[in-house]
């Protein structure tokens, strides 16, 4: 169903037909925030709230500095409204991305608009989030045959997003999150997260360059950094699969 809706938009269309899809913004007043947390000064790349007493985290929408795309860009919010559309539907499981309730919209110091995409947080046994970069920072390592699992895991989530020609364009080992209970991770369950550069594969316009930081350009294909591809996206991201895979390998 949702790879039938994103292939129907037109990539040379500037204002998609999104009436098939469905609006999934959540009022602002519905949640509960740490004192302060949504205001944009002091948004982080994770903010948790909570929502009809429920646990959940916001992930923001990142504007990278001297970006041509104001935060309130009429694009930004297509995009998020299709995102948000996709990962609220019924999904496999190998699409490893976590329960989205839907968006919410807060305003920044010159009242822009901010998005943030909300998901549902850890169950009560679920105390924190965990990254994968603090997986393996951690001694001794788990052991080679949970990350061989943990690898094919996340190949399949990585085709998963493909079939349905969606590109993460960000999967890099911050993004991708374990939900902990009882100081133990469950690698062959991890969660992909910061789907804020993501975009539908046949929606060239919308291709969005990120800011410079060499940390996550370590991630990223030569040609994606260049913005010189022959439109062959996919292999670019799964470029960053095999980094992210030798790091876990190490």
């Amino acid at each position: 169903m949702q790879l039938t809706k994103i292939n129907e938009l037109n990539d040379n269309t500037a204002a998609p037909d999104l009436s098939n899809f469905i609006d999934t913004e959540l009022p602002l007043t519905d949640f509960q925030f740490e004192e302060g947390m949504h205001e944009a000064k002091n948004l982080q790349k994770r903010t948790w709230a909570t929502y009809y007493g429920r646990s959940v985290w916001i992930e923001w929408k990142d504007i990278p500095e001297g970006s041509a795309i104001r935060p309130d860009d009429a694009q930004i919010l297509w995009r998020i409204r299709l995102l948000t559309d996709l990962l609220r539907s019924v999904k496999p499981d190998s699409f490893r991305a976590a329960l989205c309730l839907g968006y919410i919209k807060t305003a920044d110091a010159d009242g822009a608009t901010r998005f943030g995409v909300v998901f549902e947080g850890p169950s009560p046994t679920q105390s924190k989030i965990a990254t994968l970069r603090e997986l393996l920072s951690q001694t001794p390592k788990p052991s080679l045959s949970a990350r061989v699992v943990l690898c094919a895991v996340l190949a399949r989530c990585v085709h998963s997003l493909h079939a349905v020609n969606w590109l993460h364009k960000a999967l890099q080992a911050d993004n991708i999150i374990f939900f902990s209970s009882s100081g133990s991770l469950d690698l062959d369950a991890p969660f992909v997260s910061g789907f804020d550069l993501s975009r539908p594969s046949n929606m060239d316009q919308w291709t969005e360059k990120p800011g410079f930081e060499p940390a996550k350009d370590i991630y990223r294909h030569p040609n994606a950094q260049s913005s010189q591809t022959d439109g062959s996206y996919r292999k670019l991201y799964i470029y960053s699969l095999g980094i992210v895979m030798t790091e876990i390998a190490r």
